[in-house]
């Protein structure tokens, strides 16, 4: 899949599982929720989100403690932009 294919209709968390196994990264239990978050945050916003904005998205939606060096730790470098490609997003606004 391209990084700059927008929006995934039929996306599916098998989907995120099979491009994180071919970077050889284990999705664990919250960083699919925090796909499934990311899905919602486009649907509701109508663009990807931005770190600021989504570390406070994810505060207010996961847990108040969440930063992003949790994010970091939940993704491969650089995390937004692995993310929003797992979850089937356009590239997050100022990545470069």
């Amino acid at each position: 899949m391209k990084e700059e294919q927008a929006w995934i209709e039929d996306w599916h968390m098998s989907l995120a599982l099979q491009m994180a196994a071919e970077a050889s990264w284990a999705l664990d239990e919250q960083a699919q929720r925090i796909l499934l978050l990311a899905r919602s945050y486009y649907q509701r916003f109508g663009h990807p989100p931005s770190m600021r904005p989504w570390i406070r998205f994810l505060q207010q939606e996961l847990d108040p403690g969440y930063d992003s060096v949790r994010l970091a730790l939940s993704f491969p470098a650089p995390a937004l932009r692995t993310l929003c490609l797992w979850a089937g997003l356009p590239k997050p606004p100022h990545c470069l």
